[in-house]
């Protein structure tokens, strides 16, 4: 008898091992993945941007009616995006070439600003 019940003890001893072997890779594997999810998510956060909500020719001013507010992925927002609440210094600028309704608003889109009268290199 006693050695029946050794051979249960070890049979019901690797039968819990395994299981809790199993949830422990279950959980590690769980893990991993929301690490996964969590890296791929990474830069797809949206973001106000401002957009051309128009066609418009160079040299047109811009005003309100060219512009509307857009969200993008912050993973596509650069730098030289426009920020909703950077609109007002660019009201008014011209610009350096056309652009389609839908674009990004960034700087390199506008004419450079005259100098002040009286500064370094202005006449």
């Amino acid at each position: 008898m006693a050695k029946r019940d050794w051979q249960n003890g070890v049979i019901l001893g690797c039968v819990i091992g395994l299981l809790l072997g199993g949830v422990g890779v279950g959980l590690l594997v769980r893990a991993c993945e929301r690490s996964e999810i969590e890296q791929v998510k990474a830069g797809w956060t949206l973001v106000p941007v401002l957009v051309f909500s128009l066609d418009l020719q160079a040299g047109v001013a811009v005003d309100y009616d060219h512009v509307a507010k857009m969200q993008v992925p912050e993973l596509f927002v650069t730098p030289s995006v426009i920020r909703p609440r950077e609109l007002e210094q660019f009201i008014g600028r011209k610009l350096r070439y056309p652009v389609s309704r839908g674009d990004l608003i960034v700087l390199g889109v506008f004419e450079p600003r005259a100098a002040p009268a009286g500064a370094p290199g202005s006449p």
